[in-house]
């Protein structure tokens, strides 16, 4: 599956984030990626696979995207740090709290081949529809 989050939606939170690509580096990709594997991991630690092929997940609300985003946005920032104090500190702080709010909020729907519909959060349990 797609990484959560594009560098387009990494910009409309943050306007200049291209000015901080890494030396080499075209995209943030890898740090998509990694926040991906960590979204997924903590999705999973409650119960939910997101490679169940029965059920895909519908992120209708943009809060795993949003999740995502915070949470490159709090790695590249902290790539950046040179002093406990600057600007980019207090970014990567503020976006990792971000990131741990609106996964502190997820409602997960999950979607069958049917069209019958499964909400959770991370705290667990399952509202049917369908």
């Amino acid at each position: 599956m797609a990484n959560y989050s594009t560098d387009s939606d990494l910009q409309n939170i943050e306007k200049n984030i291209l000015d901080y690509l890494p030396s080499g580096d075209t995209d943030f990709n890898r740090f998509h990626a990694i926040a991906k594997d960590k979204i997924d991991a903590m999705i999973r630690a409650k119960g939910v696979d997101p490679d169940d092929t029965d059920w895909t997940i519908d992120d209708k609300d943009n809060q795993i995207k949003r999740a995502s985003c915070f949470y490159v946005l709090s790695l590249i920032f902290t790539e950046t740090i040179t002093n406990p104090d600057d600007l980019q500190s207090i970014k990567a702080e503020k976006y990792r709290q971000e990131f741990e709010a609106t996964m502190g909020t997820l409602l997960i729907t999950l979607v069958n081949a049917s069209g019958d519909e499964k909400e959770t959060n991370l705290s667990g349990g399952y509202i049917q529809r369908g």
